[in-house]
C-alpha cells in the first residue's frame, strides 16, 4: 500500500531551480533515502514532504489525500 506519493514536484529557491518533476511512491514498511550534494535541494524536499513549505508545483499525498487538505491528521 502506498503511504506517501509525490507527483511532479518542483521547487525553486531564490530564483534557482532545485529540482523539477520529481515523482515517487513510498510503500508501507519501506524507507525513503535522500542523498545528494550540498545545495541539491535535500532539505527543501524534506521541508515540502513535512508540509512546512509549499512546492512551486506538484502534489504530495499521504494515504491518497493531499497533505494540504489533510494537514492535521498528516502531522499526527
Amino acid at each position: 500500500m502506498t503511504v506517501l506519493s509525490v507527483t511532479n514536484l518542483s521547487v525553486v529557491k531564490r530564483d534557482r531551480l532545485l529540482f523539477e518533476n520529481i515523482n515517487f511512491d513510498v510503500e508501507r514498511g519501506t524507507l525513503l533515502y535522500v542523498k545528494g550534494q550540498n545545495g541539491a535541494g535535500k532539505t527543501s524536499l524534506l521541508r515540502v514532504l513535512a508540509g512546512l513549505v509549499e512546492p512551486d508545483s506538484g502534489e504530495v499525498h499521504f494515504c491518497q489525500q493531499d497533505i494540504k487538505d489533510y494537514r492535521e491528521n498528516y502531522y499526527q
